[in-house]
C-alpha cells in the first residue's frame, strides 16, 4: 500500500513538472508565432521591419515576453482552478526594499563571480543575438533599457518564478522547485545565443546561476515584484554597459 502511495505521489510530481516545462515551452512558441505574424502583417501593409533593429526588438519584446510569457501566464492564472494563490505580489515595504537592494547586489556579484571563473578557465561565452544587434545599432541598446525594466523582467518573472516555480514548489518543495524552474528558464535562452555548443553551455550556466538567485529572492521575500525589478534592472545594466563600450565611454 505504501509503495503504491509513493508511486502515485511520484507520478503526480512528474506530471506537474512536465506540465510546467510544457507551459514554458508553449509560451515561448506562442510568443514567436505572434512575433512572426505581427512582422508579416506589418510588411503586408508596407511597414518594413526586418531592416530596422529597433522595430524588431520592440515586436520581439511585446510578442515574446509580453504576449508569450506574460500573456500565457495570465491566461493560465485565469483558467487554472488553483492559480489564484500562486502569485504573491505587492508594493515593496521597507523590508522589501532591503531585499531589492540585496537582490541587485547578489545578481551582480553572482554575475561577476561566474564571469571571473569563466575567464580564469579561458573559456569564451556565447554572445546574445540581441546585444550583437545592439553593438551594430547603439540606439537599440538604450531602447532596451526601459523595455527590460517595464516588460521583460515582470513578464519573465510572472511565468518562471511565479507560475513554474510556484506550481512545482507545491509538489516537491521550494529548493527543488527553484532549481528546476531555473534550469527551464536558462534552457529557453539557448535560442537567442550565438556560438559553439561549449560557448552556449557556458552562457547557459551563467544564466542558470542568476536564475537561482532570482528564484531564491522570490522565495525569501515572498513578493514577485522584488525579483521582477531586480531582473529588469540587471538586464538594463547589461545593455548600458554594452552601450558605454560601443560608444567608447568604457573599456570593453
Amino acid at each position: 500500500m505504501e509503495e503504491a502511495t509513493v508511486k502515485h505521489e511520484t507520478d503526480d510530481q512528474l506530471r506537474v513538472i512536465g506540465g510546467m516545462i510544457a507551459l514554458a515551452l508553449g509560451a515561448y512558441v506562442a510568443g514567436n508565432v505572434i512575433a512572426f505574424l505581427v512582422i508579416m502583417a506589418l510588411q503586408l501593409v508596407g511597414i518594413p521591419v526586418t531592416d530596422y533593429p529597433e522595430r524588431l526588438a520592440l515586436i520581439s519584446a511585446f510578442s515574446l515576453q509580453g504576449l508569450g510569457f506574460g500573456g500565457v501566464g495570465l491566461v493560465y492564472l485565469m483558467y487554472s482552478k488553483d492559480g489564484s494563490d500562486l502569485i504573491r505580489a505587492r508594493i515593496p515595504n521597507l523590508s522589501g526594499i532591503s531585499y531589492l537592494i540585496g537582490g541587485i547586489i547578489a545578481v551582480l556579484i553572482g554575475w561577476g563571480g561566474v564571469t571571473f571563473v569563466i575567464t580564469q578557465l579561458g573559456v569564451d561565452p556565447a554572445q546574445s543575438e540581441l546585444i550583437e544587434s545592439g553593438l551594430q545599432n547603439p540606439a537599440l541598446l538604450l531602447l532596451l533599457v526601459p523595455v527590460s525594466i517595464l516588460l521583460v523582467g515582470p513578464a519573465e518573472e510572472l511565468l518562471y518564478r511565479g507560475i513554474v516555480q510556484g506550481t512545482i514548489k507545491r509538489v516537491i518543495g521550494p529548493v527543488p522547485a527553484i532549481i528546476i524552474a531555473s534550469a527551464v528558464f536558462a534552457s529557453i535562452h539557448v535560442f537567442g545565443l550565438i556560438g559553439s555548443p561549449t560557448e552556449m553551455l557556458v552562457t547557459l550556466t551563467v544564466i542558470f546561476v542568476l536564475a537561482l538567485i532570482l528564484g531564491s529572492l522570490y522565495e525569501l521575500s515572498g513578493n514577485l515584484v522584488i525579483p521582477a525589478i531586480v531582473h529588469g534592472l540587471f538586464n538594463a545594466i547589461q545593455f548600458l554597459i554594452a552601450y558605454s563600450q560601443v560608444m567608447g565611454i568604457a573599456a570593453p
